[in-house]
């Protein structure tokens, strides 16, 4: 990667470390935007099962209200856990 000038007093490894830096900064954004379209989707998904109301997100996690049900709480859990879930 090649900076767009010289950067006059600025050796080859400043060079290379801030090449690096901006590479890592780009990396970095590119994990976010999946992770928040990951988060998104599981969001989607969890508001399909009827006993869950997932709360809006901007964390790395998504919270899910379990509201009443009549099954019980093993099937509940087993249906979350279960093949393809």
């Amino acid at each position: 990667m090649l900076l767009p000038h010289n950067l006059p007093g600025v050796c080859a490894s400043h060079h290379f470390q801030l090449a690096h830096s901006i590479l890592l900064h780009t990396l970095l954004y590119q994990v976010r935007e999946l992770l928040v379209s990951e988060r998104e989707s599981m969001s989607a998904q969890l508001k399909t099962i009827p006993f869950l109301e997932p709360y809006p997100s901007h964390a790395n996690f998504v919270l899910a209200k379990v509201g009443h049900s009549y099954l019980p709480a093993n099937k509940r859990l087993s249906g979350l856990v279960g093949p393809g879930a």
